[in-house]
């Protein structure tokens, strides 16, 4: 099993099996340490199920023994925050049936940064088979804001250029009549859903 020692604030911690979006925060009992038998036993069973998982030595305990810090609830508390932390930042990444990868300090950042203000205007054209934001959240958004909503059954791509709404066929619609988008608009990349379009670029493009 692959086993990583690192340390996280100051904190000795060790890191158990591959790489995983699920993943354990093991805090040993007293006169243990973040690699007694208990916790390798956990993470044995663990990884064997698609798990990783993090352990770390509590003040006074394996590699702290003599740093001196004493071992209470509230420091270890404050530290069982900073691994969790570090937890979510390494597992915080979530595959969506597009393709795309959700990141847990993206989803810190917008949480931080909610949108108070938008001026520019807006018409949204909303997939039937967007699988990724909720219509309601969609429509919570245009309510608020005053920006157009749409809905439309989807069998394509849509994109707005300057404006105007497009639709550009599946893949599935044939080079010739995608060709016919690469010389009305030159050198673009897009990717929505399960169509991907490359080698363009929109200029002015929402």
């Amino acid at each position: 099993m692959r086993k990583e020692n690192l340390s996280i604030q100051g904190i000795p911690a060790t890191l158990w099996g591959e790489k995983s979006d699920r993943l354990f925060v093991a805090v040993h009992g007293n006169l243990s340490h973040k690699e007694d038998t208990v916790i390798a036993i956990l993470s044995e069973e663990a990884v064997s199920k698609g798990w990783r998982m993090l352990s770390f030595d509590l003040p006074e305990h394996g590699e702290r023994r003599d740093e001196g810090i004493p071992c209470k609830v509230q420091t270890c508390v404050q530290e069982l925050e900073a691994v969790t932390e570090y937890a979510k930042e390494i597992a915080g990444e979530i595959a969506t049936p597009i393709g795309q990868t959700l990141y847990w300090d993206y989803y810190c950042y917008v949480k931080a940064h909610p949108i108070d203000v938008w001026n520019a205007p807006t018409s949204i054209l909303y997939g039937s088979e967007d699988n990724l934001c909720e219509y309601d959240r969609v429509s919570d958004f245009a309510g608020q804001f005053h920006a157009g909503l749409r809905g439309m059954e989807v069998r394509g791509a849509f994109l707005s250029y300057r404006g105007t709404v497009g639709i550009l066929p599946a893949v599935a619609a044939g080079g010739n009549r995608m060709s016919d988008y690469h010389r009305k608009y030159p050198a673009f990349s897009l990717k929505l859903g399960r169509v991907t379009i490359k080698t363009l670029h929109l200029n002015g493009a929402i």
